[in-house]
This record gives C-alpha cells, sequence and structure tokens, in this order.
C-alpha cells in the first residue's frame, strides 16, 4: 500500500493482551504482545489508514 502524504494510521484490537498500539513512525506500526493466558490462538488486529481529506477510513486490513 502506498502511503497517503499527511494520512492518519490507526490500530485496534479487541484482546487486552495486545495494546500500546504506535502509529508515529511513517510506515511503521508497532504494538505490545502479552503472554495470551485465553483459550484463543490467535487475534485480530485492525488496522486503519485515513486520508486527510476524508471522513471515513480508507483502506482497511486485518492481520
Amino acid at each position: 500500500m502506498n502511503p497517503v502524504q499527511g494520512g492518519l494510521l490507526s490500530a485496534t484490537s479487541a484482546e487486552e493482551w495486545i495494546h500500546d498500539f504506535d502509529c508515529d513512525q511513517a510506515g511503521q506500526l508497532t504494538f505490545t504482545a502479552d503472554a495470551n493466558e485465553s483459550d484463543q490462538s490467535c487475534s485480530r488486529v485492525r488496522a486503519t489508514t485515513e486520508s486527510p481529506t476524508e471522513a471515513m477510513p480508507s483502506t482497511s486490513r486485518t492481520t
């Protein structure tokens, strides 16, 4: 995906053990993943980009 000039990146997860999302560096998303002590073997992180001229997110990717 090409970066959007002046765009905003945000990320979320429904799981408490995935937290401290940092989107401050261009083209980089970092977060903390604690030990997963639940019955689930995985979880999703949703990363969304929003261009400065759009009110709604322009791209959403779940990994």
